[in-house]
């Protein structure tokens, strides 16, 4: 069973600086990802789920594991090697001691792609033996951008 989905947000129009892993990175994307990792986009997760808020703080105070989280960044990183519809300009994967955080800019965003990147990392992640929480939207230029987090089911409320 493929892991939930926790959240696709469409169409985020946000801004435009760079800096993450392989293309430029720009200020858009890096907006994505602050304005969800801050709240600033989601006050509120829904009933039962943790919102991405609440996973980046948890991932922040984590310290690392460097046996669970290499074999678990090695297993994310293959997953993300078998997109097919996706072209990945730029990613960022760290996993700490309960928690992976994954951060992507992909070219395109179709409903085709937002699907593959959901069943690639949902299966790593159910191999991993956690739970999945995504947030895919939109960004200039055509892009994608992605925030992640795998994590403990029983983390949940």
């Amino acid at each position: 069973m493929l892991t939930k989905l926790r959240y696709i947000i469409g169409a985020l129009a946000l801004i435009s600086t760079p800096a993450l892993a392989q293309e430029e990175v720009r200020q858009s994307e890096l907006d994505f990802f602050r304005d969800l990792q801050t709240g600033e986009v989601f006050g509120e997760a829904p009933s039962g789920m943790l919102s991405p808020r609440a996973l980046s703080e948890l991932f922040a105070g984590e310290v690392r594991n460097i046996d669970w989280a290499s074999r678990s960044e090695r297993e994310l990183n293959r997953a993300l090697e078998r997109f097919e519809l996706v072209k990945i300009v730029s990613k960022r994967v760290r996993c700490n001691f309960t928690v992976c955080e994954i951060m992507l800019v992909v070219d395109g965003g179709n409903p085709k792609a937002s699907a593959e990147i959901s069943q690639h990392l949902g299966l790593a992640s159910r191999i991993l033996g956690k739970e999945l929480t995504i947030a895919i939207g939109a960004v200039e230029g055509g892009r994608s951008a992605v925030l992640g987090y795998v994590h403990d089911e029983e983390m949940n409320p």
